[in-house]
Order: structure tokens, then C-alpha cells, then sequence
């Protein structure tokens, strides 16, 4: 999969994202939705609660075992010890990753979605750092649906969701995505946010997009983490942005996609980066 490893390939990977063109005002729901929330959403005192979770989590020695079912693990999952501390310094979303998960709920917590809450769909859920960033975006005002391989894991998310975020709905689906994902889609589509960030290869992204695409909400967003695990997962995001019907923003470590109306398919194809002062 030409995995990235070392320094050196994350600077390569930084010289050509930064060869990649700028947002301009003409892509206007990029500019003032989701990278104006980036920004209105960078403020410390939004984090308090998210940044002692993680604190806690980053010095717990708690060993639990975890049911894996990533990129290179078999069919029916691979069963691994590990501690909660490394894991979460390893596996977690960290703070530039959450402005951008904030803000990408909070552009769709802004939306004319009428009375109903952002319905948010997580593939992935980990110890729950990305779906409290998320669910931070939305004041907490969300119905959240984390797939998860892992029962101990899924267990500490739902735990942590349901302390933190009490007004909103958690629920949580165990097991591989393959059984998993279909049913959510059929029972509760459609969604209006997004997180794909369980199954790093090339493509296990394209299989996901082609089932969940067609159960996204009118101008609904897609964030995809880790684009630049690999040669692997940079080309099936580079095939998603090419698609007709969505839109394309690069922060670099995630990549977000945004379904366009019929007024305007088209309008924009390929790969753009936020302005120099956003940063991932």
C-alpha cells in the first residue's frame, strides 16, 4: 500500500499539498461555512471538557483488549491488548483534527435541516476523541451513530458520549462494518455528516463511499481521516474527489466532501486547500 513511514514522506506529502491551489471566494460555502466555523471554533475554553477526557485517557494504564478489524487484519478480526494511554497518544482524533471536525458539524448544525438534529454517522469510533469533537460542533444537539468492531472500545464511547453530551442520541452498532453498516443506512439514513475513519485502505474507502452515498442528505459533509496513510488511501481519495457530484476540500490529514445540489454538479472538480492561515 506504500504505507507512509518517517519524516521524509511527510514532507513530501507537504510539498505537494502545498502546490495544490488555495480556496478563493468563489467557492463560497467552503470560505464562509465550514472554514469560518474552523476558525469561530479554534477558541480554548471550547475544549475544557474534551481536553480532560483526553488527559485522563492519555494517562490511563488500564489494559483492555481490542477487536481489530483494520487494514491487514483477517476476515474475522485480530484480537490485541493494548493500553488505553497508547492507544489514545496513537489512535485518537488530536486538536487540529478536531477544529476541523467542529466546525465541519457546527457549518452543518447551521443548515436549514428544519427542526430535526445533524444526524452524524461515525465508522470508527476508537475511544470517542472524534464523535465528542463532533458532537461538540453542534452544541451537543445531534443524533450520533458510531460503528464500531470493537466491543470494549464501543463501550467506552458510549460511555463517554452519554456522560459528556446528555441532550443528544447515542447509539452504538458493534461488530465488522460489513454487518453493520447496511442495516444503519437502510434503518436510519439519511445522514448529514460523516466521519469515515475505520478502515485505513484505499479500498475499503471507495466499498463505504458507494454504500453511503446514496444515503446523504441534500448538501450533506463527508470527512475522511488519514488520506495520506498510504499511496493506497491518497489515489481512492483522489477517485472520490473527482467525482461529478461532490465538492473538495484538503486540510491535509483529512479530506472533507460535500454532495453538491443539481443547480450547481459540476461547478468544481479536483483538489483545494484552505487559505494559508488555517493550517491543519
Amino acid at each position: 500500500m506504500g504505507k507512509t513511514k518517517g519524516w521524509s514522506d511527510w514532507l513530501s506529502w507537504g510539498r505537494k499539498w502545498a502546490s495544490q491551489p488555495r480556496v478563493s471566494d468563489s467557492i463560497d460555502h467552503w470560505r464562509s461555512g465550514v472554514i469560518g466555523h474552523r476558525k469561530a471554533h479554534s477558541a480554548w475554553g471550547l475544549w475544557q471538557d474534551w481536553r480532560k477526557d483526553e488527559s485522563a485517557l492519555l494517562q490511563s494504564s488500564e489494559e483492555i483488549e481490542v477487536l481489530d478489524f483494520g487494514a491487514d487484519c483477517p476476515k474475522e478480526g485480530r484480537m490485541l491488548k493494548v493500553q488505553v494511554g497508547h492507544l489514545a497518544q496513537r489512535a485518537s482524533s488530536d486538536l487540529r483534527k478536531g477544529y476541523w471536525l467542529s466546525a465541519s458539524a457546527a457549518e452543518r448544525s447551521r443548515a436549514d435541516l428544519g427542526q430535526k438534529r445533524v444526524k452524524i454517522l461515525e465508522l470508527g469510533t476508537c475511544l470517542g476523541s472524534g464523535a465528542a469533537q463532533l458532537l461538540q460542533g453542534c452544541d451537543g444537539q445531534a443524533q450520533y451513530f458510531g460503528l464500531e468492531g470493537s466491543p470494549a472500545l464501543a463501550g467506552k464511547t458510549e460511555a463517554r458520549l452519554k456522560r459528556q453530551f446528555q441532550h443528544s442520541e447515542i447509539s452504538l452498532r458493534v461488530g465488522p462494518f460489513s454487518e453493520t453498516l447496511g442495516p444503519v443506512l437502510d434503518e436510519v439514513g439519511p445522514f448529514d455528516l460523516v466521519f469515515l475513519d475505520g478502515h485505513h485502505s484505499g479500498r475499503a474507502l471507495l466499498s463505504q463511499w458507494k454504500s453511503i452515498h446514496p444515503h446523504l442528505a441534500k448538501e450533506a459533509l463527508v470527512v475522511v481521516d488519514d488520506i495520506r496513510w498510504s499511496q493506497d488511501m491518497f489515489a481512492a481519495w483522489n477517485a472520490l474527489a473527482k467525482d461529478g457530484g461532490v465538492e473538495t476540500l484538503d486540510v491535509f490529514r483529512m479530506g472533507l466532501l460535500k454532495t453538491t445540489t443539481s443547480e450547481i454538479k459540476g461547478t468544481h472538480s479536483g483538489l483545494v486547500r484552505p487559505p494559508r492561515h488555517l493550517w491543519s
